[in-house]
């Protein structure tokens, strides 16, 4: 070996012996940086795991909130029929300014849920799924019969009311129910 190296060699050992000393644990300085390094990097690792957890719950907390806070399914079909009152009625129309009674809860449904039904209070029949009175909720639809078949479909709005489109003297209104020959269905 010749007298610079070794001389190199013997700093080099004296360097770490002073820093083992300096730090009292024996260990080198590359070993004690790597040491403090490691809960730095934990705790780097930590918190990146921490925030994103938090992240991640923020978003569940915001799909929650809009679905909480948003209008339910009953709110904008009622929404919409209600903005529509005092359109016009006129047979066979189906909106946005006039509409006869299935007319008008295709474009109610149509416009607040996607739902295209029929134009044809019979043909709205056979999209529902029969409920009880006891069961009916906002949003549902009544549907009048007779001897004849089902003539006349309306929105029901709850405690025995209802949103349509009846005839020319009335124009779109909420009305009280006014006969027992009525069924509700639920469009499926």
């Amino acid at each position: 070996m010749t007298h610079t190296r070794m001389r190199t060699l013997g700093a080099t050992l004296v360097a770490a012996m002073a820093t083992s000393t300096v730090l009292g644990t024996g260990l080198t300085l590359d070993t004690a940086r790597a040491a403090e390094a490691a809960p730095a990097e934990r705790q780097s690792a930590q918190a990146a795991q921490t925030a994103q957890t938090a992240r991640a719950t923020e978003t569940t907390r915001t799909a929650d909130a809009r679905r909480d806070d948003g209008p339910t399914r009953a709110e904008r079909i009622l929404g919409v029929a209600r903005a529509q009152a005092d359109d016009v009625y006129r047979y066979g129309a189906a909106g946005p300014d006039a509409f006869d009674c299935s007319g008008f809860t295709q474009f109610v449904f149509r416009n607040a849920v996607g739902e295209a039904l029929p134009h044809s209070s019979a043909a709205q029949v056979d999209r529902t799924q029969r409920v009880t009175p006891a069961e009916a909720r906002p949003g549902d639809l009544v549907f009048f019969y007779d001897g004849g078949g089902v003539y006349h479909v309306g929105i029901y709005a709850g405690d025995g009311y209802m949103w349509n489109a009846a005839n020319s003297e009335a124009d779109v209104e909420r009305t009280k129910i006014w006969t027992d020959q009525r069924f509700f269905g639920r469009v499926r």
